[in-house]
């Protein structure tokens, strides 16, 4: 469609007298007036494939939204940074992904602090950002603002098959972290129970102290073990690795994460004011408790 460009507006600032010499069409139908002068100057990737109309008059389709473009604009010209915080998260993540195509690189921490800001209901969004992008720091946001909208999230985007891959992952996910609470309380039930003496945990000293092994290690010592035991023993299975979300969401295949596998971490885990702890005294006993708590399976929660 041939448009007059001399009737196109720069909606980027009012104070703007560039010529707008292009027209870009975003994807959902609005037309906005850019400058090639500084397309040219304050991009990377200019002209873009495709960017360049069959006639002048041409409106480019472009990929991006009009509110992802008029930000684009914005930080192409020398006005005041928009308040990023203010726009929802498909605008977020599609500005990121847009910056990165145009070749411009000043506003990404920008970018990324809005996004980790977010609080909007349909936080999906972040992990699929996350996914995409691969930023470890927001991923960690997304699960925790997933774990807080479980109900909301899963009505909202069950339905949504672009979402149905991040959806079983976050339910997949908070079963490893209910059953990982679970788990934890059983320890606290039972933990007191278990007995040091001779033939039995006599290496416990060494471990702790680095002193010769004693039968018996000191209350104090154990009551701090315990305590750090704990901590460890809660987080472990909480999240699994990036690997496993990675190799989950790239061929949607089931995968588990054996309890016993992730609690083997357990092994190398610095817990003891940086003094490295070897738990093998207490495997077995480990190993008995945890066969009694079968963990989530992913195929389970695949919809």
């Amino acid at each position: 469609m041939r448009i007059d460009i001399m009737d196109t507006a720069c909606q980027a600032s009012e104070n703007c007298h560039l010529p707008v010499d292009i027209i870009l069409e975003s994807c959902d139908g609005h037309r906005l007036g850019f400058h090639t002068t500084l397309l040219e100057t304050q991009t990377d990737a200019f002209p873009l494939n495709g960017l360049t109309p069959p006639h002048p008059n041409e409106a480019v389709k472009m990929e991006e939204s009009k509110d992802v473009l008029c930000l684009l604009a914005q930080f192409l010209h020398n006005t005041r940074e928009p308040d990023l915080r203010k726009f929802h998260m498909a605008v977020l993540a599609g500005l990121f992904t847009a910056f990165d195509k145009w070749g411009i690189y000043r506003a990404h921490e920008m970018i990324r602090s809005a996004i980790r800001m977010t609080s909007e209901p349909l936080e999906a969004l972040v992990l699929m950002y996350a996914k995409e992008e691969w930023k470890d720091d927001i991923e960690e946001v997304a699960h925790l603002l997933l774990k807080e909208n479980d109900t909301s999230i899963t009505k909202e985007l069950v339905g949504r098959g672009e979402f149905k891959i991040l959806v079983s992952w976050h339910l997949y996910t908070y079963a490893w972290f209910k059953r990982s609470e679970e788990l934890k309380a059983h320890f606290d039930a039972t933990v007191q129970d278990i007995a040091f003496g001779p033939g039995r945990f006599t290496a416990f000293g060494v471990y702790i102290s680095g002193k010769p092994p004693t039968d018996i290690p000191p209350s104090c010592k154990w009551s701090e073990y315990k305590r750090q035991l704990h901590t460890s023993l809660k987080r472990l299975p909480m999240w699994t690795s990036n690997k496993d979300l990675k190799a989950a969401v790239k061929h949607h295949s089931s995968t588990a994460v054996p309890c016993i596998s992730a609690c083997s971490q357990l092994y190398d885990t610095n817990i003891m004011s940086g003094l490295e702890v070897k738990l093998h005294t207490l495997w077995p006993w480990l190993e008995d408790t945890l066969r009694d708590f079968p963990e989530p399976r992913w195929d389970s929660f695949y919809m």
